[in-house]
């Protein structure tokens, strides 16, 4: 009891993230709920069942608002590493990768803020040119290794982000889109664990169980909050998320 309610705490903060950008449950809880539950696939499932469910909730009432284009440019990439994540789970050296993917994570978004900052002194909008070139195509390989960590460790989104914070700037258009990504991709992760009998091990359907209660009020104010945020404070939001992401993640493979 007292690690579902652990656990549910994680989870109604890191929900009330995930409403109001569309990302970020994930990558930051990990290290918290290994900790509470002390196995990596305990911890993962009740986290990647909660982004499932949001997605789902938010395609259904925000279908109109998903844009499409964006949607089928990182599924194409991402579909193709998603397997190959799944399939090399058990011999990835996670370490490594984590703590390079953090890295970059970090320098992407202290740019991003900087520009921020910057465009804000001068009175104009932050100008990020939509990606062409050499620039699109370090967006494909990056959108390749995002399915590849995610198929593998389900925290592969922040390379997924940093493509998506270039490309839209509408608030309600970046979450609607990226809750879409996440409900096709846990769809395959889920669908692969009900088959491997993953959903079934003891405790977990206690644990999913448990938390959706902190997961229904984390989902239900972070949607208040994104309903009131301004576009320019959502941009600013999601580098500051995106830099506590790296962090996290880092912290998560040095330990």
């Amino acid at each position: 009891m007292l690690e579902g309610i652990l656990y549910g705490i994680v989870t109604f903060f890191t929900q009330l993230i995930e409403a109001i950008t569309g990302f970020g449950s994930t990558v930051i809880a990990m290290p918290f709920v290994i900790a509470i539950t002390g196995s990596v696939i305990v911890a993962r499932i009740p986290t990647t069942l909660h982004t499932w469910l949001y997605g789902g909730w938010v395609v259904a009432t925000d279908f109109k608002r998903i844009l499409w284009r964006h949607y089928f440019t990182i599924m194409l990439f991402v579909i193709i590493g998603l397997p190959i994540g799944i399939i090399g789970s058990n011999h990835l050296q996670d370490r490594l990768l984590k703590i390079v993917l953090a890295s970059f994570m970090i320098l992407v978004s202290i740019n991003g803020i900087i520009k921020d900052i910057r465009s804000a002194k001068s009175g104009e909008v932050a100008n990020f040119s939509q990606p062409h070139g050499w620039r699109m195509i370090m967006f494909c390989i990056l959108l390749f290794f995002g399915g590849v960590i995610h198929g593998a460790f389900s925290s592969g989104g922040p390379l997924l982000i940093i493509y998506t914070t270039f490309v839209i700037k509408e608030k309600g258009n970046f979450r609607a889109t990226m809750c879409a990504v996440w409900l096709t991709l846990n769809t395959i992760i889920l669908t692969e664990w009900l088959i491997k009998g993953h959903l079934f091990a003891d405790g977990i359907i206690g644990l999913c169980l448990i938390t959706i209660p902190f997961f229904i009020v984390g989902a239900f104010v972070g949607t208040l909050i994104h309903k009131r945020i301004s576009n320019r404070n959502f941009t600013k939001f999601v580098y500051i998320l995106l830099l506590l992401s790296g962090c996290f993640m880092g912290y998560s493979a040095i330990n």
